[in-house]
């Protein structure tokens, strides 16, 4: 079967990018009334290959000049009025993750403010994947990317759905103070985030910039971009956090605060705190750190584990003030070559805490051990 031989215009119209609109602007309406009919009778005569897909010179007549361009992400043609699609993995620009991690390339929708507030009555434009339900935005599943700065004021919501967002070096801002959280993943949903450009940002003053609820199946998998939080608390889960490659930040308050038996895996990126303790791990939380760092230069320390659990086997841990890890009531397993440091001490145990030795740890680290 030669390259999935498709009907030219059924194939854009099945991809978004050939609304009845444009088509009467051509006067393209008999045209594509044409590619269809050809289609279901199987005559091929005026069909494309996905190759010549590719090419301007398939699509004589056009208006290339004023209305039509050639996509180079989806190699094929789109309105120059729509924004340019974007194709890339859902961890960011390019994949570094091998083997069953690896991500595959995937095109993206774009969003912006008026995604949001474009629509009827200020609200959601409609076909942009938006909708206000309950006084939220509510993310309906597929691949988005910022094409602008965003603001908004009230929270985005993700509820049993796989949604990936890529900020592409914009920044989503959330102005309202008074929300419990500014980006919520519930009900057995999964957030991808990355950022293809750098410098993209999520910030908020909301009680949590994310917050991931309690769901065992509730993952946020963060690939890229900053998410900080200057007032309130960076991110609270009871379900599953993933950093790998993101940056999260806090200012007066804990970066991630981790309750009732959630996961917090940190294998890189950047967890950055300046006020209580940069991670909080309680109720049976498990946390897991493979890689990245813990800077933490508050009050408290770096990684406070209590009733909870741990194994790290590599990154970075510091806290200027307190102790790099604090275990209270728990334990934590150590192996590999992680640096853990701390004003204290790199790790203080408290009460019937205790730190197993795994046989491949290398390194010294300060231990205080409190009664």
């Amino acid at each position: 079967m030669k390259n999935r031989v498709l009907s030219l215009a059924l194939a854009l119209v099945l991809l978004g990018l050939l609304p009845a609109t444009a088509l009467a602007v051509e006067g393209d309406m008999e045209e594509l009334k044409a590619f269809r009919d050809e289609t279901n009778s199987g005559d091929s005569a005026v069909s494309r290959t996905v190759e010549e897909f590719k090419a301007q010179s398939s699509f004589s007549g056009w208006d290339f000049s004023g209305v039509w361009k050639m996509s180079a992400a989806l190699g094929q043609p789109v309105l120059r009025s729509e924004p340019e699609p974007c194709c890339h993995p859902i961890c960011g620009a390019s994949c570094k993750h091998t083997g069953a991690d690896a991500h595959e390339n995937v095109t993206w929708k774009a969003l912006n403010q008026a995604s949001f507030t474009g629509g009827a009555d200020g609200g959601p434009k409609e076909g942009s994947g938006v909708v206000l339900e309950s006084g939220q935005y509510k993310l309906a599943e597929d691949h988005y990317y910022l094409t602008e700065d965003v603001s908004l004021d009230k929270k985005i919501y993700i509820r049993d759905k796989i949604v990936d967002l890529c900020l592409s070096g914009h920044t989503l801002t959330n102005t309202a103070s008074d929300l419990d959280n500014a980006i919520e993943v519930s009900y057995d949903a999964t957030l991808h985030l990355c950022d293809c450009v750098g410098d993209g940002k999520i910030t908020s003053n909301a009680r949590f910039a994310l917050e991931v609820k309690e769901d065992a199946d509730s993952f946020a998998n963060l690939y890229g971009g900053t998410v900080d939080n200057p007032t309130g608390i960076c991110v609270e889960t009871r379900g599953n956090l993933i950093l790998d490659g993101a940056t999260l930040k806090a200012g007066k308050n804990y970066v991630i605060d981790a309750q009732k038996s959630s996961t917090v895996t940190v294998k890189s990126g950047k967890v950055e705190g300046g006020g209580a303790n940069c991670v909080q791990m309680v109720s049976d939380a498990i946390f897991t750190m493979t890689g990245g760092t813990v800077t933490h230069t508050g009050s408290g320390h770096g990684v406070l584990v209590g009733q909870s659990g741990g194994m790290i086997s590599g990154g970075t841990i510091r806290s200027k003030n307190g102790s790099g890890i604090c275990l209270s009531n728990t334990s934590v397993t150590l192996s590999g070559a992680p640096t853990i440091t701390g004003g204290e001490a790199g790790i203080a145990i408290n009460y019937d805490g205790f730190v197993t030795v795994g046989d491949d740890l290398t390194g010294s680290y300060t231990v205080f051990h409190e009664n």
